[in-house]
């Protein structure tokens, strides 16, 4: 018996508590047979469809940050646009050096494209919003900020405070009630006595 070598590669970048929901049946391969058995995930899902949802996870991003598929196939290393348009249908399979290419050039994690495990949608707070760019800078900050928080997390660094909570009624606080919040919260953030320049 083999599985296929994609997504046994898949499998070993899946982190384990997925390995549980995703548990894949054996597909059978007999040397004169190129047919190969149905293969269903646990969860109901064959091949095929997994597929569709990698393809529509990649275009959705791909979307998102604005990029065509002309200029996501040259970042990913394809030699024609249309791969890119096969996978985001569906069509075609992805090698797993491919779908880790793909992830990293969409800023994403492979565990996402393939399980849909995603945090949180993460806002980026501007000071100016750059209108036309925001996308393509927000894409790999994020990025940056997920693979921080795994480190500390490996490292088992834990911050050492939480944010201090503040409780205001809108409808009820003065203005003065508002200066000594913010003058508690700098204080127990360390912020200093002056704001960072712009």
């Amino acid at each position: 018996m083999l599985i296929v070598a994609v997504v046994e590669s898949w499998w070993k970048l899946l982190p384990p508590r997925h390995k549980s929901v995703l548990s894949m049946q054996q597909r059978e391969y007999s040397p004169g047979n190129s047919e190969v058995h149905e293969t269903k995930l646990r969860w109901g899902c064959d091949m095929e469809e997994l597929q569709k949802i990698i393809g529509s996870r990649i275009r959705s991003l791909r979307k998102k940050l604005g990029i065509t598929q002309r200029a996501f196939a040259e970042q990913v290393g394809f030699s024609a646009h249309q791969i890119v348009s096969e996978i985001e249908r569906g069509g075609r399979d992805v090698k797993a050096w491919e779908l880790v290419k793909i992830a990293d050039a969409l800023h994403t994690e492979v565990r996402y494209l393939i399980a849909g495990d995603e945090p949180a949608l993460a806002h980026v707070l501007w000071r100016d919003y750059p209108e036309e760019s925001a996308p393509e800078i927000e894409g790999p900050f994020l990025k940056h900020c997920r693979q921080y928080h795994g480190l500390e997390s490996l490292l088992g660094i834990t911050p050492k405070r939480d944010l201090p909570i503040v409780e205001l009624n809108p409808e009820t606080a003065s203005y003065g009630d508002a200066m000594l919040a913010a003058r508690d919260v700098a204080k127990a953030l360390d912020l200093g006595g002056r704001p960072a320049a712009a």
